[in-house]
């Protein structure tokens, strides 16, 4: 049922989410065997098919979009327009917290409720039963990457 369900629908067509839950039940219950059904690290795949170029706004942040370009700049601007604004307010100078070593902020931005439900479990394991999820983790860590997942 899985093999049939993923060899007749598409990842990207209308019929995109039959084909990711296929993909998704046979990682879960058969996935030593995955060549079979053709979804070897399908998630890689996935972004690439649903993700526009990844764009940079301003020199810190950085936006993987499951959307058009133009749309994720649209989602993008604001955000620094709003961290210039909390800087000058705050008159913090843009100096970082103590032992922060954040440089780039990471934006995912889903086209609508329906994208950001079912790709974004996939991409980042996350629960979706919100608006969007902001990550943060341990800031005194220097390669952690903070970061937004949104719908525009």
């Amino acid at each position: 049922m899985m093999a049939d369900a993923l060899a007749h629908s598409t990842m990207a067509g209308a019929d995109r989410f039959i084909w990711l839950n296929a993909a998704q039940a046979a990682k879960a219950y058969d996935d030593a065997h995955c060549s079979f059904y053709k979804t070897c690290n399908f998630e890689t795949a996935l972004m690439a098919a649903h993700s526009s170029e990844a764009i940079s706004v301003r020199r810190r942040y950085g936006a993987v979009a499951i959307v058009d370009p133009e749309q994720a700049r649209a989602a993008c601007g604001p955000t620094a327009q709003e961290t210039a604004y909390f800087h000058t307010m705050l008159a913090t100078s843009e100096t970082p917290i103590r032992d922060d070593h954040d440089t780039t902020f990471d934006a995912v931005v889903f086209a609508d409720r329906e994208a950001y439900h079912h790709y974004s479990p996939v991409f980042f394991s996350n629960v979706v039963d919100n608006g969007g999820v902001y990550l943060e983790g341990d800031s005194s860590l220097e390669r952690r990457r903070p970061g937004v997942m949104r719908i525009d």
